[in-house]
């Protein structure tokens, strides 16, 4: 290529001077390749930061779950051994009292009466929760001399500590005598008060 200045400025000035242009742009296109290089690498460990963040939290709360499903394991676990002592209790509660409720039966019976049948339904009723609650029912049927003598016994029911809801079903004078057929129904007291009676019982 001719140059206008040729006659003043030696070729090694112009290729010194393309050399430099070039070595400028390779700086220019280094600069680029190196922001580029960093904007990416900046974004890449931003990106990597909210992972491992997520990650931490997506952690805590698989932990939070692991400690709430043990947590549940433990309560239903507790749940179910209180229920088995439960049974075991209610069991007790089914034989136990029995024998306590006819040495009451027997106690305030009065000696001018006594007893042909004794008969004890277990029925379930709703209580003021709306929980179905079972309790005993019993029926007892005997002869007495007079109705005076079963008056005496049903309100020495009444008194009790044992029976609840104590009503008189029938008193007839027995054929051909001057005996009297009675029968009475009542309901057992409540659990608790079992528990205690089993307590005087067992000190």
């Amino acid at each position: 290529m001719n140059h206008p200045f040729n006659d003043f400025l030696t070729q090694k000035w112009h290729d010194q001077k393309r050399d430099r242009r070039i070595f400028r742009y390779g700086l220019v296109l280094v600069g680029l390749v190196v922001i580029t290089t960093f904007s990416a690498f900046a974004t890449t460990m931003t990106h990597w930061r909210s992972v491992f963040q997520n990650q931490q939290a997506v952690s805590a709360k698989w932990d939070d779950a692991q400690q709430r499903v043990q947590g549940f394991l433990n309560s239903e676990r507790s749940l179910r051994s209180r229920l088995e002592k439960a049974k075991a209790i209610s069991t007790l509660l089914d034989v136990v009292p029995k024998s306590i409720l006819l040495s009451e039966l027997t106690s305030v019976l009065p000696e001018q009466a006594f007893v042909n049948t004794i008969r004890i339904d277990t029925r379930k009723r709703v209580n003021d929760e709306g929980i179905s609650m079972p309790f005993d029912k019993v029926h007892v049927s005997g002869e007495s001399t007079d109705d005076a003598t079963v008056s005496l016994f049903v309100e020495s029911l009444m008194k009790s500590s044992c029976f609840e809801n104590v009503s008189l079903q029938y008193s007839k004078q027995k054929q051909g005598g001057i005996a009297r057929d009675f029968a009475i129904s009542m309901e057992v007291q409540s659990v608790a008060v079992h528990v205690e009676m089993l307590a005087e019982v067992n000190p």
